[in-house]
């Protein structure tokens, strides 16, 4: 559930003309009640953020009542690890961090940021989230946009009913997250479905409409490029319908939603290349509880008044069937649109059928989202739905079937369950995949399609049946014993994971999270099938207890130097402790207030923290206390720091880094040109003279106002202090620095270098000598390199490491596809990328 803005604005033509129409259902608004109808979205303002990452604050008092199996501190735990179930997204641009723990009592903040708080609610609500607050109207270059500045997610004080440790929490939050970065509900059974068609689990929290959601508002580079669109109207009688959905539906389980402007008309993008059916269909009637169709909040006009929803219409396959059987199927190719994707739908009183849920049998109980092991499990789901039961039974008439036909519905199915359920069995044939199956319903000529209504699986879920500590005193290693676990599988001791160190005979060695003794964490394992061991356990999970031995009773008293910080500024500062206290990972350190966030923190001792912070404008005088929290355990920390007012607009070094020397590399190394923006830095502070400290190295430096720029001395790799001395002030961030990249020290063919005179043609057989591309002497397998000019892959056949030469390795590659023209040539290996070598083809 979200909580819906109400505030209007006036929008400006110059701005909203540059927008895109949406492949997903965001918090939209409109320039005005008549077409074209660009729809404005609201989404952080990734330029405001610092770091592009937005922080989220739990509120300190927690819920009232938690199940018996429950914490504070595991509670906390899947909170954060729901949020970084969308900072993992490869595709956004946005990230999402953890800023600590908000006292009850604390200021308004100044800086942008979501709350995590606990109310009272109605019956049967979990938890609810959005935007709260907005900012005017902004153009960028991708459109016009309304910047989210607080978000809000609000979960029950009562939580005795929904354990922080189930996969229905966690997906909970996961959902209520999403709300918060601007993303509305889904009608392709993605985490952002309500709960009643949602199929994501714990082990695969989010589906390919999510990425797609997410990646829209806040792309990365090349993100559009690498995915197709599908655009088309909706209409009955030649008239739009708008909030009409069309979901491009694939055999093979991706299914991306959108839902339709006033005028009708639609455009998913974000789609991966592949085939697909595409069906247009209107949005469930409210149930009870709902506020609107599908909980949608219907976007407003720029006098924020609400368009309104239409009336229903008969569900359809393109090109207007309702036998998937006979409808197309489109293939969507990457950076492409398929346009002309049209529905003429005819308009009926209601769904015949809609808002059904299933369940799977993995063991005695039932379990959502459903999943089906084909080999050796019980092959049926129970479903529940407005329209499906009558009397106890099927609806007369009622047919299901599996879209695609990789599982079929067996015979004599669907069949009586309960007076609210039936059951609907099925076949498959040997080596089908496993995926999530589409079924079609059909009653009274009308369809009804629910998007990964089941997984298909051949293996049961995990199970875990003892967690045994090993090792001396302190012991930091324990054994996960259990069924149906591999390599492959994800130990969790509430939200923090385990990293599994080896698979035993026994089961999974991990290393035991951090916590304190006394700490009894509940213990899950996550397949990469999607299931997980509450599938079979949720009544009586496996469990941990840490005690003397395998707990940390380790105490801080932590100081922060400086400990006085203006508002406004970026700037370094350095957190010790006693010996020892940072030895078991490096910790999540936060200020509990958007006013003051950790950007990066690096542990460079025991007892030593480097960390970049960021100090909002406009931040009030106050004093935050630092919070310190290592997996489960929050250490006691004395001291804090204190924020002033800057009326004097300090000049200050911001962690806004770029690599001149190759802008195509985001990281910095020795030998690069780096330039450091210095905002509020003068022509007077550089006349004056500057130094600048690059570790413990002074290093010739030139600046203009608001920028510095200075080649990186051989330093690192790893955090590198920079201190900046400007006109009586004295500056400081950490700079990440990484190790220098491969090189490419010659190219040749037939024994002739390649240089800009000697180009590349199609068909040259390239020998290329390489520094540190592996370790010296390695072996290298031909198919783990990738030789690229432009963009375009080259065809390696032979690598080998060239004797008596230090981390030198020879290749040997085919120029077998490159367009003409001047390209930089680029060798990898893994995550290694060398610098490009200029080269020319013929």
């Amino acid at each position: 559930m979200r909580v819906p803005s109400k505030l209007a604005f006036t929008l400006a033509a110059a701005l909203w003309l540059a927008g895109s129409a949406s492949a997903y259902y965001h918090f939209l608004h409109y320039p005005s009640r008549v077409a074209p109808f660009v729809p404005i979205p609201e989404k952080w303002d990734l330029a405001a953020l610092p770091n592009k990452t937005v922080h989220f604050f739990i509120a300190d008092n927690g819920p009232e009542k938690l199940s018996p199996t429950d914490s504070l501190a595991s509670l906390i735990s899947q909170i954060r690890a729901a949020a970084k179930v969308w900072n993992d997204v490869e595709t956004s641009d946005l990230r999402i961090a953890y800023g600590g723990l908000t006292p009850a009592n604390a200021p308004a903040q100044a800086g942008q940021g979501i709350d995590v708080v606990f109310d009272e609610m109605a019956p049967g609500i979990v938890a609810l989230g959005g935007p709260t607050k907005l900012g005017d109207l902004t153009g960028s270059s991708s459109g016009a946009f309304y910047p989210i500045q607080r978000a809000i997610i609000k979960f029950n004080i009562d939580l005795t009913q929904r354990p922080s440790s189930s996969d229905a929490f966690f997906m909970t939050a996961v959902h209520e997250f999403g709300h918060a970065l601007g993303l509305q509900h889904s009608m392709a059974s993605a985490t952002m479905s309500t709960e009643v068609t949602r199929a994501t689990s714990k082990a695969r929290p989010l589906a390919a409409d999510d990425i797609a959601g997410i990646s829209l508002l806040y792309p990365a580079a090349n993100f559009l490029a690498k995915h197709g669109s599908i655009s088309g109207r909706v209409a009955s009688a030649g008239v739009g319908i708008g909030l009409a959905s069309v979901v491009a539906i694939s055999a093979g389980g991706t299914a991306i939603n959108a839902l339709t402007h006033p005028d009708g008309s639609y455009r998913i993008d974000g789609v991966p290349a592949g085939t697909y059916y595409i069906y247009a269909h209107p949005l469930p009637p409210a149930l009870q509880g709902e506020l609107s169709p599908a909980n949608i909040v219907a976007p407003v006009d720029n006098a924020g008044q609400p368009f309104p929803f239409p009336s229903s219409f008969e569900t359809v396959f393109y090109p207007g069937v309702k036998d998937w059987q006979l409808a197309a199927q489109l293939t969507v190719a990457a950076g492409q649109t398929l346009e002309g994707v049209n529905f003429n739908v005819q308009r009926n009183a209601r769904p015949a059928v809609y808002a059904v849920q299933t369940y799977g049998y993995p063991s005695a109980y039932s379990v959502k989202p459903a999943y089906v092991n084909f080999n050796g499990g019980r092959q049926l789901i129970a479903a529940a739905g407005v329209g499906l039961v009558v009397n106890g039974a099927p609806a007369p008439g009622l047919t299901v079937s599996v879209l695609g036909g990789a599982s079929a519905v067996a015979p004599n199915s669907p069949r009586a369950f309960t007076a609210d359920y039936i059951l609907i069995d099925f076949v498959q044939p040997p080596g089908a995949p496993e995926s999530p199956r589409h079924l079609v319903f059909s009653l009274n000529n009308d369809i009804y399609v629910l998007p990964a209504a089941f997984h298909a699986v051949q293996r049961p879920a995990p199970s875990i049946t003892a967690v045994t500590p090993v090792g001396d005193s302190p012991a930091r290693r324990a054994v996960v014993e259990g069924a149906n676990l591999s390599a492959q599988t994800q130990i969790f001791f509430d939200g923090v994971p385990a990293a599994v160190i080896d698979a035993v005979p026994q089961g999974l060695l991990v290393s035991l999270p951090v916590a304190p003794p006394g700490h009894r964490a509940v213990v899950t394992a996550l397949n990469p099938d999607g299931q997980t061991s509450m599938f079979v356990q949720a009544p009586s999970p496996a469990t941990f207890a840490y005690d003397a031995q395998t707990g940390s009773a380790e105490t801080a008293a932590l100081a922060v130097s400086p400990n006085i910080v203006p508002a406004g500024i970026e700037t370094m500062v350095e957190i010790t402790g006693s010996a020892g206290v940072f030895s078991n990972g490096i910790p999540v350190l936060g200020f509990g207030s958007s006013d003051v966030v950790v950007q990066r923190a690096w542990v460079v001792a025991p007892n030593r923290i480097l960390a970049n912070i960021y100090v909002a404008p406009g931040a009030a005088s106050q004093t935050l206390p630092l919070q310190v929290v290592n997996g489960l355990k929050s250490f006691p920390v004395s001291g804090g720091i204190q924020v002033q007012p800057n009326g004097s607009r300090r000049a200050y070094l911001s962690t806004s880094t770029q690599n001149i020397s190759y802008p195509s590399f985001a990281s910095i190394f020795p030998g690069s040109t780096v330039a450091i923006n210095v905002p509020n830095l003068t022509a007077a502070q550089i006349a004056a003279g500057l130094q600048l400290n690059v570790g413990d190295l002074v290093v010739p430096v030139t600046a203009t106002p608001g920028q510095i720029q200075f080649n990186v001395p051989f330093v690192g790799p790893g955090p590198v202090v920079v201190r900046l001395a400007a006109g009586g002030e004295s500056m400081s961030i950490v700079l990440p620095v990484e190790a220098v990249p491969p090189f490419i020290i010659s190219l040749s063919v037939g024994g002739t270098p390649v240089d800009t005179t000697r180009g590349l043609r199609q068909g040259d057989v390239v020998t290329a000598v390489v520094s540190g591309l592996g370790e010296p002497g390695a072996s290298i397998a031909p198919n783990r390199l990738r030789v690229l000019i432009g963009n375009a892959e080259q065809t390696v056949f032979l690598v080998s490491p060239i004797p008596g030469s230090a981390a030198l390795h020879q290749i040997q590659f085919v120029v077998t596809s490159a367009p003409p023209g001047s390209a930089p040539l680029t060798i990898q290996n893994g995550a290694l990328i060398s610098l490009p070598f200029p080269v020319v083809v013929r």
